[in-house]
């Protein structure tokens, strides 16, 4: 390791080169306008971690964990925290005019790297940057890739429209429509010093296998009283449904195809054909047998749910 630590007995060492945490974006995009009260819109966005500062394991018994920035200065060995998020969204918008409006958007983004976040609640651990993707340098192999977070597609979709029924009262509709790609599916191991499920045994998402799409559809509902004719004071009425249809599709799996320590596989393996008998154990011998609940179903997405509000504007 290179770097000289300020000496203390109470304080955690920092590097003194440590930089801030920080990261570069870029937005690009257009706008048409094909009709009248219509407008096309295009994006890209390019979104990229600059450093980030972890609670590091210099792998040395002698030596206490220290505070820098993996890839540099005195964490020069770890691997550079990287997290890159590439968007491109295309938009169609009415703006509202004749009492309606209506938009429509589709998404293709990547966020890839080996860094998640300063913490990993999907292995268990929320404490900020004590517990992340880098905290060990021997926990790094395989560990780039798409990340957690990482899904291809997003379409949105939603129209309202507004109704006067008489000159005080006013009823109003809506609906939406979401639908997201899955999120990669990885096979991960025990590690011997970071604990479960931090051994990537195959690189991540290699196997390109994802949980399934998620779909929403939630309606909306809206009646509004004008009090007076200042159409300031108003009582409004609202029916609100998220997940009307109740879609109980998976949006986690178990990723641990097994909870022994285990060294990661550097080759690349097609889904649903890796062996136990490939994964060798950290002292050599190869594995007995998979997790039975490996890729089983852990969380599902939220299931429907109605909210009913009245509000009064003054």
């Amino acid at each position: 390791m290179n770097g000289v630590f300020p000496s203390s007995s109470d304080d955690e060492p920092v590097d003194p080169g440590l930089v801030p945490p920080s990261s570069s974006e870029l937005v690009a995009g257009d706008e048409y306008h094909p009709l009248v009260d219509t407008r096309l819109l295009a994006t890209y966005t390019h979104r990229a971690l600059d450093s980030v500062v972890e609670n590091l394991d210099s792998g040395d018994n002698l030596s206490p964990n220290f505070l820098g920035n993996p890839g540099l200065g005195a964490a020069g060995d770890f691997q550079t925290a990287a997290r890159t998020y590439d968007g491109v969204t295309v938009s169609l918008y009415h703006l509202f005019s004749d009492g309606w409006l209506a938009q429509a958007s589709y998404t293709w983004s990547r966020l890839h790297g080996n860094h998640a976040g300063s913490f990993r609640p999907v292995a268990g651990w929320n404490e900020p940057t004590l517990r992340s993707d880098i905290h060990f340098a021997s926990q790094q192999t395989n560990r780039t890739g798409p990340l957690p977070n990482d899904r291809t597609h997003t379409v949105r979709v939603f129209g309202a429209r507004e109704f006067d029924l008489t000159p005080k009262l006013s009823a109003s509709v809506g609906l939406s429509y979401r639908g997201q790609s899955g999120t990669p599916i990885n096979y991960l191991g025990g590690h011997p010093r970071a604990g479960m499920g931090e051994t990537f045994i195959l690189p991540s998402g290699s196997t390109g296998e994802r949980t399934p799409w998620v779909h929403s559809i939630d309606p909306r509902l809206g009646v509004s009283y004008r009090i007076d004719r200042s159409k300031i004071n108003t009582v409004s009425l609202n029916l609100e449904a998220f997940n009307l249809f109740n879609f109980q599709e998976v949006t986690r799996v178990n990723e641990h195809y097994t909870y022994a320590n285990v060294l990661p596989l550097e080759t690349e393996v097609e889904a649903g054909q890796l062996t136990p008998d490939r994964v060798r154990t950290v002292d050599g011998r190869p594995l007995g047998a998979a997790n039975p609940e490996f890729k089983k179903p852990i969380q599902y997405q939220a299931p429907r749910q109605v909210r009913l509000g009245l509000r009064y504007t003054f």
